[in-house]
């Protein structure tokens, strides 16, 4: 633990939405090889993914995740802390005859991680929880599972955040989680619990967007993609929700966290630069939803209308 006040008590690499087959030439894994090597100089502590590694649940997509890890982070390996997402249970057999729990179980081993669902660990004094299910509406039973280890942070330390990471987003927060693919009962579930910071991916909507970072009761955070980029389905020019640049928008985050604020830092990875390096999200901590600095209200009353001459 870093004791001073000016130094991060933790520093954490979110990404997600590689799709990724085994091949070093293959679009997500070579935007996962030039993410990881950014990442490397930070020396995080965490690597934190939202689901969609695989495109097909390949052992040779973890094996190479793993490898990539080990090339890049010599002094010391952060600790992996994953959920699976839907690309990361698909296989050739239909939902009905697949054997999901056993698919959950080969991930974690993979990613070398507890094969727990949810998967709860405290890392350097702080909670981090994962959710996974081979479905797009999460069941009531891991929905009350997870909210049963939401309470046991909550317990073991009510000021600090919980981390909460799945890949599908909790309903009508951020882009991209109005439509069928936010779940209501996780969001519902987290309004009892403003120590929740959501970390979801799925809907690989871009960070430059400011909707990428949501608050009200707790705070929710898209954590983008590797992959392809996505908006709101329906928009002109697009293919579903996939947009005509969509290849040209490959973005992760990079979060610090502090005893009395967490920091977190948006990146393109195809050009290495930091988006809006003068607007990094930062979010008070204990949270206080009255003041949330990206809740609608506030950010409503801070702008205002354009006006233009005549």
């Amino acid at each position: 633990m870093v004791t001073d006040k000016n130094s991060p008590k933790l520093k954490i690499g979110i990404f997600s939405d590689v799709q990724g087959y085994a091949c070093k030439y293959d679009f997500g894994m070579a935007n996962l090889d030039k993410a990881l090597q950014m990442l490397a100089d930070k020396k995080p502590d965490v690597l934190m993914m939202a689901g969609d590694l695989a495109d097909d649940a390949s052992d040779n997509v973890f094996t190479m995740y793993n490898d990539l890890c080990r090339k890049y982070f010599t002094d010391k390996l952060p600790v992996n802390f994953a959920c699976a997402g839907n690309h990361d249970y698909w296989t050739a057999e239909p939902l009905g005859v697949r054997n999901s729990e056993a698919l959950y179980t080969n991930f974690c081993e993979k990613m070398e991680q507890p094969a727990e669902n949810p998967l709860h660990s405290v890392i350097c004094g702080y909670d981090f929880i994962s959710m996974s299910e081979d479905c797009k509406n999460y069941s009531a039973a891991m929905v009350g599972k997870l909210e049963k280890e939401i309470q046991k942070a909550v317990a073991r330390d009510d000021k600090k955040p919980v981390f909460v990471v799945t890949h599908y987003p909790p309903a009508h927060t951020i882009c991209g989680s109005r439509d069928q693919f936010g779940s209501v009962e996780l969001n519902e579930m987290f309004k009892k619990y403003p120590q929740v910071i959501s970390f979801s991916g799925h809907t690989h909507h871009p960070l430059v967007d400011e909707r990428s970072i949501w608050q009200k009761e707790y705070t929710a955070v898209s954590t983008s993609t590797l992959c392809y980029c996505c908006m709101v389905e329906h928009n002109y020019n697009t293919v579903n929700t996939i947009v005509p640049f969509a290849r040209e928008v490959i973005n992760m985050l990079y979060m610090e966290v502090f005893d009395d604020r967490i920091e977190i830092h948006r990146y393109d990875v195809l050009t290495g630069k930091e988006i809006k390096e003068d607007e990094v999200w930062s979010v008070p901590l204990p949270f206080d939803p009255s003041s949330a600095p990206y809740g609608f209200e506030r950010r409503a009353a801070l702008r205002k209308a354009p006006e233009f001459p005549f």
